[in-house]
């Protein structure tokens, strides 16, 4: 949902009042809505990582490598 919006604020910048830039945009639409999805989905993966980290009381990090922390270092 948020590629629509995205794609339709694109439509409101000043070089896109000419109508060359607005058809260029208006042939690849679909293509942008497809580019913009993935970033999309990944910073959504990521912040519900984030956000379980938080609830689970761990410290948030970017790439879990699943190795526990020992509570008695030796």
């Amino acid at each position: 949902m948020a590629t629509v919006l995205i794609t339709g604020l694109a439509y409101d910048l000043p070089f896109m009042q000419d109508a060359r830039w607005s058809g260029a945009l208006d042939s690849t639409y679909m293509l942008w809505m497809f580019v913009l999805t993935w970033p999309l989905i990944a910073l959504a993966i990521l912040g519900t990582g984030w956000i379980e980290d938080l609830a689970a009381k761990r410290r948030p990090r970017l790439w879990p490598n699943g190795v526990k922390k020992r509570a008695h270092s030796r």
